[in-house]
């Protein structure tokens, strides 16, 4: 089931991240390991700037029993050139363009505390600042990892490192 249709959502309605850890509470089966996994995901989301994170590149897979989080797909980094760093999904509040620090204090919505977000966020980033070498090692040369570098270095690496 797409997240738009578990929220009983529209392509105009402005939805974020915490809407989909709400779904997974009210109808989850692995409400904890989910809300985790949402919360890495929307800090990847962040950190790679894959900003058309909208509600149908979201889903939700039933497990026999209730609904679990789907894994990630349709996931693309984009320069900043390209598109803004605003993401289709509001980030934190009703923010598409919140930086990590805000991000961060959303975290207790996700049921994580403030020092297990920080702890998972910077996993998340550690992985994430190593991207030109996974770039390069599948080939793509020096102009390629130059122009999508704008989409990867920013200062929200930067604070989910710290």
């Amino acid at each position: 089931m797409s997240a738009m249709t578990a929220l009983a959502a529209n392509e105009r309605d402005q939805r974020g991240d915490v809407d989909l850890g709400d779904a997974l509470r009210q109808g989850g089966s692995a409400v904890q390991a989910d809300c985790e996994a949402l919360w890495r995901r929307l800090v990847f989301n962040l950190l790679v700037s894959n900003t058309d994170d909208h509600l149908r590149n979201h889903g939700f897979l039933h497990d026999g029993r209730a609904w679990r989080l789907a894994p990630a797909y349709d996931v693309n980094p984009m320069p900043a050139d390209v598109r803004p760093r605003v993401h289709a999904l509001a980030l934190a509040g009703d923010d598409p363009a919140a930086p990590f620090d805000a991000v961060l204090e959303d975290a207790p919505r996700f049921g994580l505390t403030t020092k297990k977000a920080r702890r998972l966020a910077r996993e998340v980033a550690t992985a994430v600042k190593g991207w030109w070498k996974a770039a390069a090692s599948v080939g793509l040369g020096a102009r390629e990892v130059e122009r999508m570098e704008s989409a990867f270095e920013h200062d929200d690496l930067s604070a989910a490192l710290r």
